[in-house]
């Protein structure tokens, strides 16, 4: 799995390597890295896509790191079949937990059964001498050695061949590596040191894609600029964790590339431009802001003003945006201006995030608002006048359900309306819904968020029938009387990203079985591209 994000620089390079594109400043191959010509960039395009069959997974070669004396750990491979040809993709675990691909290489499929027979003699070469992990973790790869090799005690058919070695490798030996090969069970300090330092990689991003036309140097201008237009959402931010983490992940990548920006000037140029939250709790909005903030002050040599957060992490029901089904944010013939006037907002909300002296923000902010007022109030106070005249009309005696339904219903809006309205004067914001329009305007104008990551709310079905009774609510595709509420967030983030961007979240795995995760299943497998499942069932991480 190439990471977009985890170990950026490194997964460059990788790519580089398996392609065999490494030069010389003179224009020559580098030594080593010929690369496989059976490995076109028509199969690496088809690896990338996983558009391939994967035939069976096993243990490897032990890769040696050498320091004063060589160390060992096993390599994972995973044989995968492309149209006629069958290939292996090599995986190094490093001490970050993940498996880096760190080759690709042809190989002939009776050469894969050989192997699979032969399947714990890279096992077999470790001893606690020369293993590269504590005793702990040498331990656990040495039951696991031996239930590999209780594996084939018997004569096994080419059935059992294939599908044995999967099941030990990947329930039982991938989760080794994944809990085990960390930084603080390596054997050596040096080891550790060596491992860790990520600078390691700097000298090799100059020949990163040596086939692209464009000079290196401006290829990792290209790269840093791509990071800085990425954009990020939590819809429900809480403490402000995740956003946190991709913030980190970015400057890695940022100064790998040769980025020389002071660390807390690149802070603010990432939240100012990268990071977007919401939460419907006041108090979390709060601790959000107050996290980045100390991120920023943490890498300075002397105190300056903080960037104001006010329209970067906001508070809001980020999963609806209408009142039941009535859109205030419509452009239509009798507001055709409000469309130019939000897109002039953009600016403004830049401005707001860097404007340090106090009389300017307020009279800013208080600018800002009468925007919202004219744009949202006015719209919603015209609603409501078209609600209450008809209201008005309405024959209070009558006995027809469906129009007794539908003046509830109109009665109802009203009163949603002046909460919202009461709202957005006391406190500049509404927990029943959020004006991605007015305040993201700048992301969705590009087509949506690159990513949207999180942990929803897990909030059984029982305690949100106000939400269920949403017009909104109740169009989504994944629509379930009994579901719970995270089931929305999934559905919504997918709303918000654009084109090829990529959704993340920590949730209950509920879904997978339960009745009301029928349509949101199907939803997923018709509209989106499944890149990575993890499922804890069993293992108590929370």
């Amino acid at each position: 799995k190439l990471s977009p994000y985890k170990n950026l620089i490194i997964d460059f390079y990788m790519l580089a390597k398996i392609r065999g594109l490494l030069l010389n400043s003179d224009g020559t191959r580098s030594k080593g890295s010929k690369g496989h010509p059976e490995v076109t960039s028509l199969v690496w395009s088809k690896i990338l896509k996983n558009e391939y069959s994967v035939i069976a997974i096993n243990f490897g070669t032990n890769k040696e790191i050498k320091l004063k004396k060589s160390y060992k750990y096993p390599t994972i491979l995973k044989y995968i079949k492309i149209d006629n040809s069958y290939f292996s993709l090599a995986f190094l675990p490093n001490i970050w937990g993940d498996l880096e691909l760190t080759t690709i290489f042809p190989i002939r499929y009776k050469n894969i059964q050989s192997r699979l027979r032969k399947f714990d003699k890279p096992l077999s070469e470790i001893s606690e001498y020369n293993f590269a992990f504590d005793s702990k973790t040498y331990e656990e790869i040495k039951e696991l050695r031996e239930d590999c090799r209780s594996l084939y005690a018997e004569p096994l058919s080419l059935f059992q061949v294939e599908e044995l070695p999967r099941q030990a490798v990947v329930q039982k030996g991938l989760s080794t590596f994944h809990n085990s090969f960390k930084t603080n069970s390596l054997a050596d300090k040096n080891l550790k040191t060596l491992l860790q330092d990520k600078n390691y990689y700097n000298k090799f991003i100059n020949k990163l894609l040596s086939n692209s036309t464009t000079p290196q140097d401006e290829l990792k201008k290209i790269m840093i600029i791509v990071l800085k237009k990425i954009k990020v959402l939590d819809p429900a931010i809480g403490s402000g964790a995740f956003p946190m983490g991709i913030l980190h992940e970015i400057i890695a990548a940022r100064v790998h590339l040769g980025d020389k920006t002071p660390l807390s000037k690149m802070k603010r140029e990432i939240i100012e431009n990268s990071i977007y939250g919401i939460d419907i709790e006041q108090s979390a909005v709060e601790i959000a802001k107050l996290r980045f903030w100390l991120s920023i002050v943490v890498d300075e040599d002397r105190p300056t003003p903080l960037p104001n957060l006010f329209y970067k992490i906001m508070v809001g029901n980020s999963l609806l945006e209408t009142i039941n089904g009535f859109d205030p944010l419509e452009i239509t013939g009798r507001n055709r201006g409000n469309g130019a006037r939000i897109k002039r907002m953009k600016d403004k909300f830049h401005h707001y995030f860097n404007i340090f002296n106090n009389s300017k923000k307020i009279a800013l902010k208080k600018e800002i608002e009468q925007d919202v007022d004219d744009i949202f109030g006015i719209a919603l106070k015209n609603y409501q006048k078209e609600l209450e005249e008809i209201v008005a009309k309405h024959d209070l005696f009558t006995t027809n359900k469906k129009l007794l339904k539908e003046h509830e219903e109109q009665v109802d809006n009203i009163g949603l309306i002046q909460k919202i309205l009461k709202d957005y004067k006391n406190h500049k914001s509404t927990n029943e819904l959020f004006l991605y329009k007015i305040y993201f305007t700048e992301v969705l104008e590009e087509g949506g968020f690159d990513v949207v990551i999180g942990n929803p709310p897990y909030v059984r079905q029982e305690k949100i029938k106000e939400l269920k009774s949403k017009k909104e609510i109740q169009d989504f595709v994944s629509y379930n009387g009994t579901a719970d509420l995270y089931i929305y967030f999934f559905e919504k983030g997918y709303k918000l990203l654009k084109e090829n961007g990529v959704l993340s979240y920590i949730t209950s795995n509920k879904y997978t079985r339960a009745k009301y995760g029928k349509d949101f299943r199907k939803f997923v497998l018709e509209n989106t591209s499944l890149k990575e499942y993890i499922d804890f069932n069993g293992v108590r991480v929370f």
